[in-house]
Parts: structure tokens; C-alpha cells; sequence
């Protein structure tokens, strides 16, 4: 690779691996937490029980036509059948009969009941919810007795309307002393009597049973809010670092600075001073003064960004090849550019903006301008003003990307700042 030559930037694996576990551990704290409060939602819901039953249904005798003296009172056809089994259906699917219900257990309002003929039949499927086993299985059975009751109160009205006029006939037979008329009109009596006492119109085939118990609510509840917690938190965070405006890749730091050199530092790497200096020389050589007397000035996007480190390193690279020094400005009362004869590299840790006086007076002397930009911890504003604040300066400003997974304050110096130190005078 050629001096000033700017290789792609390389981002240590432990940064991806930071950032992946920082994920997961939001992934999964949104999972649990979706998991607790789905939950408790559900459980607040409480179980619910469904029960139902099977019941036959027979048309009933016709006690019009029984009197009259038709020869079929009770039409049994199968589209007869299923016609009267339809209308019944729709009778005990509507809310008339659902209210007579409710009203028969005490309710205000309408029984939550569900009636449904089975296919190609005459048996229908009463099936009822409720709270508890037992509320469900007295549900059902309390629609059944209901609707019971109401068919003997239809076979009650018609002969209510057929007794009177019976009662005129025979009346009439006995005037006129017709004593065989009297007797066939007694026949028709009892026959019509029996007839509306045989309550055969239903026939309960299964008597009402739990069918299912939905106890299973609070899993299913954990479940879906983990998923949902799950899926949540990604974009919660992802939303989060949109809002404060965090730096997440060096794509981002290239449109406010003239280049971006790497590799990557990572400010919490513990490396042996072999792989310390390789590291510096590498990051020296991609600056344009590299290799002659010159004054490098770091400046940090903030506090974090690391600026001791990277200033640390150059100055370790600067001292293989001739004299260096480095200087912290936060230290200095005075200026250090006014005093004539350093010979060799002065590297110049400026901190970030605002920590030294002595900053705008840097920047006129830089030879190299550096800008140290933290990921996921400094912003695209912050290197703005970087940019700003170095605008008249006529060095180009490069971009030295650092990272810091563990996410603790980083150190006041690495591996290699004792090398840096001692070649200050």
C-alpha cells in the first residue's frame, strides 16, 4: 500500500458482535417483557367454557288437520323436514329466543347461545360460553328447557283454537239427537288430546357436555406478546438511534470529511505494544504530512470519541522515525505555537470543542487535521461543528473512526502512550 493511500475501513469483529448482542439482549428484554404483559392481559380476560348438545327435532302433529279429518296429520316428506327444521333454526338463531333465554338465568340481556343444524339432518347443535364449566353446561340446558316449553305452548294455542269449535259441533250433534256425530266427534276429541299431550316434537340425542375449556388464554397471551415485544424492540431502538442521530457506519462520517482513514480502533482492546505501534503505523502513513515535521491536530466529535487514544498512537508511530511531541491542550495555559524551533511532529490531543482556548490557534498551525468520531455514540451533528470550526484551516480533515462495545468511559491513553510520552521533551 502506498503512503496517503486510504484502505477500506475495517471494523474489528468485536464491534459486529457488540452490536449484535446489544440486539438480542433488546430482542429478548422486549420478548419478556411482551411476554408478562400479553400475559396479564389475557389472564384478565379469565377462561371461558363451551358446552353443547344434540337434539332431534320432529315436526309436530298438525291438530287442524287431525280435526278436520285429514288423512295425514303429521306430513313427514323429507322436504317437509327439512323446512320446518330450517324455520326453527332461524326462530332459535335470533335474538327473541336468545333474550328468553337470558331471561329464564336471571340476565338482563341476551344468553350467548349458538344454534346450528347439522348437515343433510334433523338434529341441531346447541352449544353455549360461559365462565365455567358448569355455567356453560346450565347455559344449554336452560335453552333446551326454554325451547321445550315454547313448543308445548304452540300445541297449547292450537287447541285453545280447536276445542271451542269442537265443543260447538258436539253441542250441535246433541240438539239434533245425532248420537253417532257426538261419538265421532269425541273420538276426534281425545285423539287431538292425546296428540298435544305427547310431547315427541324433541328428542334430546346428547345432553349438554363441556366441549372445550379455553384455559390455555394466559400461554397464548405470553406467546403473541412476545412475538409482538420481540418485533417491537428492534425498531424501538432502531427508532431511538434515527432520533438522537448516532453514527452507525463510516458511510455517514465521509459526507462531512475529506477522507476517512482506518482501520477502526477499538477503545477497549487491551493489545500488546507490537500490535499497538502496527496499528499507529498504520494510521500515520494514510495522513498527508506522514514522514515530515509537522503539526497533527485531533479533534473529537465529543468528550467520548477518544481523542488521548488516537493521539497516543500517532505519536508512537512519530517518534520510529524522528522526533515527536505530544501535548494535551486542556493542559496548557499558555500557547505552544508562540516558542520557535520544534523540530519533529507535534501531535496536538485538542479534546473536543470547547475543552481548550487554544483550539482556534491549533487549527491555523495544523498540518494534518484529525477528527475522531465514536460510533454509536457521536452524531452527524457533532462532526459538523467539527467541520465547521475547521473550515479555514487549509488542511484536509480526516476522519479516524473508534468503537467501544462494553460501552465504558474510554481510557486517558492506550499501549502505546508511553512510547508517545517519552518522546516529548
Amino acid at each position: 500500500m502506498s503512503r496517503g493511500a486510504a484502505p477500506p475501513l475495517k471494523v474489528p469483529r468485536a464491534a459486529a458482535r457488540a452490536r449484535s448482542a446489544r440486539l438480542a439482549v433488546a430482542v429478548g428484554v422486549g420478548a419478556v417483557v411482551g411476554a408478562i404483559i400479553g400475559g396479564l392481559c389475557f389472564s384478565a380476560l379469565g377462561t371461558e367454557s363451551t358446552a353443547t348438545a344434540l337434539v332431534r327435532l320432529t315436526p309436530p302433529v298438525e291438530l287442524t288437520a287431525l280435526a278436520t279429518g285429514a288423512d295425514r296429520a303429521t306430513p313427514d316428506t323429507e322436504a317437509y323436514i327439512t323446512q320446518y327444521v330450517a324455520g326453527e333454526v332461524a326462530y332459535l338463531s335470533g335474538s327473541g329466543f336468545t333474550r328468553a333465554v337470558g331471561k329464564s338465568l336471571g340476565q338482563s340481556g341476551e344468553a350467548d347461545v349458538d344454534v346450528l343444524q347439522e348437515i343433510g339432518s334433523a338434529v341441531i347443535d346447541f352449544s353455549g360460553k360461559a365462565a365455567s364449566e358448569a355455567e356453560a353446561v346450565r347455559l344449554v340446558q336452560a335453552a333446551i328447557d326454554v325451547y321445550a316449553a315454547q313448543v308445548g305452548e304452540r300445541s297449547q294455542r292450537q287447541l285453545q283454537t280447536i276445542l271451542p269449535a269442537l265443543d260447538a259441533w258436539q253441542a250441535e250433534a246433541s240438539a239434533t239427537g245425532n248420537e253417532a256425530r257426538v261419538r265421532d266427534i269425541q273420538t276426534v276429541r281425545e285423539s287431538i288430546a292425546l296428540a298435544a299431550g305427547t310431547p315427541a316434537t324433541i328428542t334430546v340425542l346428547q345432553a349438554p357436555a363441556v366441549d372445550q375449556t379455553s384455559e390455555s388464554r394466559p400461554v397464548l397471551g405470553a406467546v403473541l406478546g412476545a412475538l409482538l415485544g420481540a418485533s417491537l424492540a428492534p425498531l424501538v431502538k432502531l427508532s431511538r438511534r434515527r432520533k438522537t442521530g448516532c453514527l452507525t457506519s463510516a458511510n455517514q462520517i465521509a459526507a462531512y470529511v475529506d477522507r476517512v482513514i482506518g482501520p477502526a480502533v477499538d477503545l477497549d482492546q487491551d493489545t500488546h505494544h507490537d500490535q499497538s505501534i502496527g496499528l499507529a503505523r498504520t494510521l500515520l502513513a494514510q495522513l498527508t504530512s506522514a514522514g515530515t515535521p509537522g503539526v497533527v491536530v485531533i479533534i473529537g466529535a465529543s468528550s467520548a470519541s477518544g481523542t488521548s487514544e488516537i493521539a497516543s498512537l500517532l505519536a508512537a508511530a512519530a517518534a520510529e522515525t524522528g522526533p515527536a511531541h505530544l501535548i494535551r491542550l486542556e493542559d496548557e495555559t499558555t500557547s505552544p505555537f508562540a516558542a520557535t524551533g520544534h523540530d519533529g511532529t507535534l501531535v496536538v490531543d485538542a479534546g473536543a470543542l470547547g475543552e481548550s482556548w487554544l483550539l482556534s490557534e491549533a487549527v491555523r498551525h495544523a498540518t494534518d487535521l484529525v477528527v475522531v468520531t465514536r460510533l454509536d455514540v457521536d452524531t452527524a451533528q457533532q462532526v459538523y461543528m467539527v467541520r465547521s470550526a475547521t473550515r479555514t484551516s487549509s488542511s484536509r480533515l480526516t476522519a479516524i473512526v473508534t468503537i467501544h462495545p462494553k460501552r465504558r468511559p474510554p481510557r486517558r491513553g492506550s499501549g502505546a502512550s508511553s512510547t508517545a510520552s517519552s518522546a516529548r521533551p
